[in-house]
């Protein structure tokens, strides 16, 4: 079982977009813009590249997420501000915060929301190491540094009912990468084209005492680039790996048809094994990836390398669980209608965002819970052997 019923991501590479909006489910970021291109950038992130030459060679965004909502009891017009400014929205000094201890890396910018009318603040986090990559804290429950609530608090509503995250993407352009289109040729070819995913992760503080949960995640989105979008055709797929995974619910592989939290688009998540171990769809119980990397931790770890690959078999198999889930079975005809009549054929595929983030699931804040650490690096592969 996930927890998380997911959230949608806007993805890139070469800009880097910073902004907020309150709205009654989410704060997110919109405005206040900076260019994050590894030169010149007015945040002095420096030299820092995140995107592999060999492969992504076009240009996008980078865009950070806040989810959650303000606390209902806070003063004037925090529960419903929108359009927030940089300088009323965001705090770039947290009290008794150490970035080094709870993200693992040296943060000299951070933004975190904040209430205007009366400085309420949350204790969730977002920053930039210049020299390092970015660090992430989710907080939910009492103050740090008090025992009242903090101001940014998790989800009140469904689909995401209590969760509070982070999410950070890059948008590709459509087309800039095709995973299994890799030349390859033989019987066992589409086993061995296949698409690699690598990200080097860590977690440096950790809280998910009984009935919660804290993740962190690496995600990808797959998109069918000749199909026709219809009602029963959402033409893309979203899977999530777990670098994290601490408290309930940790195990398995949630399948989804259609999740309602992004309007229909299916969506796979789960934890990943240890080196050479498959996951399994659990409605069809076929493989949908491989792990050579770390398996998935349930506590604080050092930088650790996590690489799942699919290949063309597995991916297809994804394709068909998605369908199973969805419509009760996983033939073509069912895959065609959510992806396409050209749902088999390889260069038909392209890797349209990716991304990383955290979440925390609390349903009781009066008892906190929270996961801090940071994502240093992130490869996508094309593998053709």
């Amino acid at each position: 079982m996930d927890i998380r019923k997911s959230m949608s991501l806007r993805l890139g590479i070469t800009a880097f977009a910073l902004a907020l909006s309150a709205s009654v489910n989410a704060w997110t970021v919109s405005q206040s813009s900076f260019l994050y291109n590894g030169q010149h950038s007015n945040d002095q992130i420096g030299a820092k590249v995140w995107r592999s030459d060999q492969i992504i060679n076009g240009g996008g965004s980078l865009t950070v997420g806040l989810y959650g909502v303000p606390d209902p009891a806070a003063p004037g017009s925090c529960p419903t501000t929108t359009n927030c400014g940089a300088a009323s929205c965001w705090s770039s000094s947290i009290p008794s915060t150490n970035p080094l201890t709870q993200v693992g890396v040296s943060i000299p910018t951070y933004y975190t929301p904040k209430c205007p009318s009366a400085n309420w603040q949350g204790f969730t986090y977002f920053g930039v190491s210049p020299s390092t990559g970015f660090g992430m804290r989710t907080w939910t429950g009492p103050k740090p540094i008090d025992s009242s609530p903090a101001f940014f608090m998790p989800y009140k509503q469904q689909p995401n009912k209590d969760i509070e995250a982070i999410y950070v993407g890059v948008r590709m352009i459509p087309g800039i990468m095709k995973p299994w289109s890799a030349p390859c040729s033989g019987v066992t070819c589409d086993d061995k084209v296949r698409v690699a995913l690598i990200s080097d992760h860590q977690v440096s503080s950790l809280s998910a005492p009984s009935g919660r949960q804290a993740t962190q995640r690496v995600r990808a989105v797959f998109l069918q680039q000749n199909c026709v979008i219809t009602s029963g055709s959402p033409c893309q797929v979203e899977v999530n790996f777990k670098t994290l995974c601490a408290g309930v619910s940790c195990s398995g592989i949630t399948i989804q048809g259609a999740d309602p939290a992004q309007g229909g688009i299916p969506y796979v998540a789960g934890a990943i094994g240890g080196p050479g171990v498959n996951s399994v769809a659990p409605n069809t119980s076929q493989p949908i990836w491989t792990s050579w990397g770390s398996a998935t931790r349930s506590t604080l770890f050092p930088v650790t390398r996590f690489q799942v690959e699919i290949s063309w078999n597995q991916f297809k198999n994804l394709l068909a669980a998605t369908a199973q889930a969805r419509f009760g079975s996983g033939s073509a005809q069912n895959i065609a209608t959510m992806y396409g009549s050209q749902w088999g054929t390889k260069t038909n595929w392209v890797l349209i965002s990716s991304g990383f983030g955290q979440e925390v699931y609390n349903a009781n804040l009066s008892a906190g819970s929270y996961v801090g650490g940071n994502v240093q690096y992130q490869n996508f592969v094309a593998i053709a052997h």
